[in-house]
């Protein structure tokens, strides 16, 4: 689904009002599936959580994120809520020319609610409860949340 959406959106990526089509082809994988020449070798939009993927759970102590009940801490700052949920950017834990997207939540439920995103051009973060934004931006130079 989110390759097709990702194809079908204004015709590809662009920002705003830049019209023309640029096309990005996504190849979907399971992540227990990912050979380690794939992992390492591609950007990886990563879905779920530490405990639900496992290629995300090998990164856990690499990235500056973490999953709990009820919250999500993202580069040491911490969100709470019952559908609390984060799309988030970060250079690859495992090669300096490519990047890690993470899209979770605390539940399935509150991942899905960020459906509405559309994998458009985001911020470096987003994070959301809902339908309700709680902290959105750029990470500062050295991938800390921005002021």
């Amino acid at each position: 689904y989110m390759r097709r959406a990702y194809s079908q959106q204004n015709g590809g990526v662009h920002r705003g009002g830049i019209m023309g089509q640029t096309f990005v082809q996504l190849t979907s994988a399971a992540d227990e599936a990912l050979s380690e020449s794939q992992r390492k070798n591609n950007n990886l939009i990563l879905f779920g959580t530490h405990k639900t993927n496992s290629v995300l759970s090998r990164y856990k102590d690499a990235l500056p994120l973490r999953f709990e009940d009820r919250a999500i801490e993202l580069a040491g700052k911490r969100f709470t809520g019952d559908a609390v949920a984060v799309f988030a950017i970060f250079p690859h834990p495992e090669n300096p020319d490519r990047y890690v997207a993470v899209h979770g939540g605390v539940t399935p439920d509150a991942t899905i609610d960020g459906s509405h995103l559309a994998m458009a051009l985001l911020p470096d973060y987003i994070v959301y409860d809902g339908p309700e934004v709680l902290a959105w931006g750029f990470f500062t130079n050295d991938w800390k949340l921005g002021g």
